[in-house]
């Protein structure tokens, strides 16, 4: 004689279930409840490995690489349209070329990178430009970005920021490259003429607000601020890495105080920037913003201070000597970074 057990009301859904001891299991028979007991046990065993892997791993399985060129035969012929159309994880090559635009990562942990990550040839840094064309700030990291979104093997010029009266000071921040409330990973690029006009500007690389990026290998030269760090730009809340095997370089910027780097007033966490090469080899409030928790590290100096008189004409150039009317510098600041 066969006995039926149904469900009791709060588990009755369809699914048979059998009283044993003091507990109901799905299914007619103890060796099939035990069956189904293991069958579920490993279904559960494998969607955990499952779910470890793709946390230990979680781009191995769909990353995909996106190739850009400046004309047809790449995936995309601008930069701007493979972030938009990549997704977190993917790597976006770009061939070498000029690429005219104003990008922004969106909040996007991607790898933009030239051919120099595969290759570690330097001419590719150099062939492989992404130029604000003068029409405002070249890279915008400003989303949420962490150490997986990179930025690898590209000279980044002609950023150009002029904010008017009433704009924010953001506004002026990083015409090369800003990043605020992010934590990217930039290595390997050249950061060079650009401007920026205004308060606080850091017109090479603007690191603002709760941002701690890792900077590796950088050169970042002859920008222009209108206020002050021509090159960089460090805020009070930001705690950047410098790599102290591939070091930056940051030298012959301008700007109205600390051409070089501006380090925020209230700056109080220890920061160190060992340098490969910076203006001068013993620098001084004119080149950085000097702070108790700054330790400043230089191996080489670009400029040679000269203990001599400098004549200075508009019609100069800043590749004279300067130490006669008929080889005038062009620029005050110039001449102000090179006497002794």
């Amino acid at each position: 004689m066969k006995m039926r057990i149904n469900s009791p009301p709060f588990l009755r859904r369809g699914v048979p279930t059998l009283w044993v001891g003091t507990g109901w299991f799905k299914g007619y028979k103890t060796t099939k409840v035990l069956r189904i007991m293991r069958f579920k046990r490993c279904k559960l065993n494998c969607h955990a490995l499952y779910l470890i892997l793709i946390m230990m791993f979680p781009f191995s399985i769909q990353a995909t690489t996106w190739i850009v060129q400046p004309e047809a035969g790449g995936h995309f012929v601008r930069i701007q349209d493979a972030i938009d159309g990549s997704s977190q994880g993917d790597t976006i090559l770009v061939e070498p070329g000029t690429y005219y635009e104003n990008i922004n990562f969106n909040g996007k942990n991607v790898v933009l990178t030239s051919r120099y990550l595969y290759t570690e040839d330097e001419n590719y840094i150099s062939t492989t430009i992404i130029d604000g064309n003068h029409e405002g700030r070249v890279v915008t990291i400003t989303s949420g970005e962490n150490r997986s979104c990179q930025l690898i093997g590209f000279t980044i010029q002609h950023g150009f920021l002029n904010p008017g009266p009433y704009d924010h000071p953001a506004m002026s921040y990083g015409a090369g490259i800003w990043i605020d409330e992010s934590s990217p990973t930039i290595k390997n690029c050249i950061i060079t003429d650009n401007h920026g006009l205004g308060f606080f500007t850091g017109a090479g690389l603007a690191i603002e607000e709760e941002a701690n990026p890792l900077l590796s290998g950088l050169s970042i030269h002859d920008n222009t601020a209108g206020y002050m760090g021509g090159g960089l730009m460090i805020f009070h809340t930001s705690n950047p890495e410098f790599d102290p095997i591939h070091k930056c370089s940051i030298y012959h910027n301008y700007s109205g105080a600390q051409n070089d780097i501006y380090l925020a007033e209230r700056y109080s966490t220890n920061l160190f920037i060992p340098l490969d090469t910076f203006s001068v080899g013993q620098a001084d409030e004119h080149f950085v913003g000097l702070s108790p928790t700054l330790t400043l590290s230089v191996e080489h100096a670009y400029f040679e201070p000269l203990d001599h008189n400098f004549y200075v004409s508009p019609d100069g150039d800043d590749n004279n000597s300067g130490v006669s009317f008929s080889e005038p510098l062009k620029t005050i600041q110039y001449a102000l970074s090179i006497i002794e």
